[in-house]
């Protein structure tokens, strides 16, 4: 049975506007239900230093007449208060009527960890959640200006038997050595942000996250992409 696992779990140093003196970070994390639509992957090649390389598309592709936005859905569950259940999207927007642009490359070759390789200034990826019997959808940004959150992360694995490519042996880490192959399967995984509480005058005020509707990139302030954190990409059971 071939199970292949991708993780996107960076780490980076974040702006907060709320972080000033009183305030506390608790760490969410929700459990993400199988998508609707499938993560798809584009060999790039190996590197000079033998490592393989991807263009990943996390679901479904739409363009307006100016930004692309693709689109992995489905439903999530949890433990922490307001973030216990309900629905999840995964959208990644860039500018322009193209594939995916974000491209990551393994830390070894032939390794089972990768890092992000490159990414837009205008591209964005936000993980919106709906909580069941809630009417607002709360976006907890994952990247803005090309910077990931602090403690933000997305973790995917293709579900069994989903995993479909052109290349053999079907694996992700073939497909990352062959230009121009591609792959693709229905995900489930896990996802983790953190959430703000400011504790100025009398007690704790949570910091609400933002309704995806008023999102923008001055409320998503990220500084120093630089530190990055590793996860396990696949493996073969």
């Amino acid at each position: 049975m071939h199970n292949t696992k991708k993780s996107l779990g960076f780490l980076a140093a974040v702006l907060l506007g709320a972080a000033g003196a009183g305030a506390t970070t608790t760490p969410v994390v929700v459990q993400l239900g199988q998508g609707t639509q499938t993560v798809g992957e584009v060999g790039v090649g190996n590197n000079a230093s033998g490592d393989g390389q991807w263009f990943i598309t996390f679901g479904s592709s739409s363009f307006n007449g100016t930004t692309t936005t693709d689109t992995l859905s489905g439903s999530y569950t949890g433990t922490t208060a307001g973030f216990t259940g309900g629905t999840y999207s995964l959208i990644t927007t860039y500018l322009g009527n193209i594939a995916s642009p974000v491209e990551v490359v393994a830390t070894t070759p032939g390794g089972d960890l990768f890092s992000l390789e490159s990414i837009p200034t205008n591209a964005t990826i936000t993980l919106d959640l709906q909580q069941t019997g809630s009417s607002t959808v709360n976006a907890e940004p994952i990247l803005a200006d090309s910077s990931f959150i602090t403690g933000a992360g997305i973790h995917v694995f293709y579900t069994a038997g989903s995993y479909t490519t052109t290349v053999s042996p079907p694996t992700d880490v073939e497909v990352g050595a062959t230009p121009g192959a591609t792959g693709s399967g229905l995900v489930t995984g896990s996802a983790d942000f953190n959430v703000v509480t400011t504790t100025g005058g009398g007690g704790g005020t949570p910091v609400v996250p933002l309704p995806s509707a008023a999102m923008t990139g001055s409320m998503m302030l990220a500084a120093l992409l630089g530190f990055r954190a590793l996860s396990r990409k696949f493996k073969t059971a």
